[in-house]
């Protein structure tokens, strides 16, 4: 089973509840969480974590509070919180 290895793909977790997700990863309450859709966009990374905020790496994932796309189809718009 050697040759497997190079298939194992990250497993993600279906996390839609954002307080479970801060709870998986280890995160207080009321911080915040980025999410940055395609593209590099370091500064805009480097700013936001620079004021305690928390990127979010699964693109796919309804939990954060700032979503960072191009593309108005990358938006759930049916899961986004009215806040």
């Amino acid at each position: 089973m050697e040759r497997n290895k190079n298939y194992i793909k990250e497993v993600k977790l279906n996390i839609t509840d954002m307080k479970e997700w801060k709870k998986k990863n280890r995160l207080e309450p009321s911080t915040k969480v980025f999410i940055i859709n395609k593209g590099g966009y370091g500064d805009i990374k480097k700013a936001l974590k620079s004021r305690g905020w928390v990127e979010n790496k699964d693109r796919d994932s309804p939990c954060f509070d700032f979503l960072w796309t191009l593309m108005t189809k990358d938006v759930v718009h049916n899961n986004l919180e009215p806040h």
